[in-house]
């Protein structure tokens, strides 16, 4: 089991992704469980959901590896149906994370790479994509480390509407509302995370 997400929309409903396999969902609490839909990812490795869009699920997908247009995937109806968005992604079609702007469920940005192993091994390298609107997807990774650099952990910063944090091997970066390139902050990083994978980035209101 990859993700669990709930909905805005129903207090009782739990959408699922099971990595590699499936995304089922329950609308009375896992009494009864929905089989995979037609046409859904099989391979989610985020799935969020957002208040402003309270019935819409947003999904970072590994089916990019075996279909270029299944990187990435919204549902209007909390997973019954699927539509998927991933022009602009072909050069880096392996989608891991995922944040939407806290204000704007419109403004999205996801990390990618070319494939599992660059996403994963020693020789990794993940690129971050930006979304806004129905516009494609667009490369914003101009000020994240280039090369073995563990896919970005994304979050979106949750009072400064438009900006976003990525957390890799290397350090945690800011991008501010507005802004094009991405700044480091300055942390005591210690040398030993570098051979290390981040698993999980929380950013919480101070």
């Amino acid at each position: 089991m990859r993700f669990i997400t709930t909905s805005y929309s129903n207090e009782d409903y739990l959408g699922v992704a099971i990595e590699a396999g499936a995304f089922i969902y329950t609308t009375n609490q896992g009494e009864t469980w929905n089989d995979r839909p037609e046409d859904s990812p099989i391979d989610i490795h985020t799935l969020l959901t957002h208040p402003k869009s309270p019935k819409k699920l947003y999904a970072a997908c590994g089916d990019g590896i075996y279909n270029k247009a299944h990187s990435y995937a919204e549902s209007n109806d909390e997973g019954q149906s699927w539509q998927y968005k991933s022009s602009g992604l072909e050069n880096h079609p392996y989608a891991y994370h995922l944040a939407i702007s806290s204000n704007d469920p419109s403004d999205q940005i996801i990390s990618a790479a070319k494939s599992p192993s660059a996403a994963h091994s020693i020789y990794k390298y993940s690129a971050v994509y930006r979304k806004q609107g129905e516009a494609s997807w667009v490369d914003i990774s101009e000020g994240l480390p280039e090369n073995h650099s563990s896919n970005h952990h994304l979050a979106a910063d949750p009072t400064d509407f438009g900006a976003f944090y990525a957390m890799n091997n290397y350090g945690i970066y800011h991008l501010a509302s507005g802004a094009s390139k991405w700044e480091k902050l300055e942390l005591d990083w210690q040398e030993k995370y570098v051979n290390q994978r981040p698993s999980c980035f929380l950013i919480e209101e101070d």
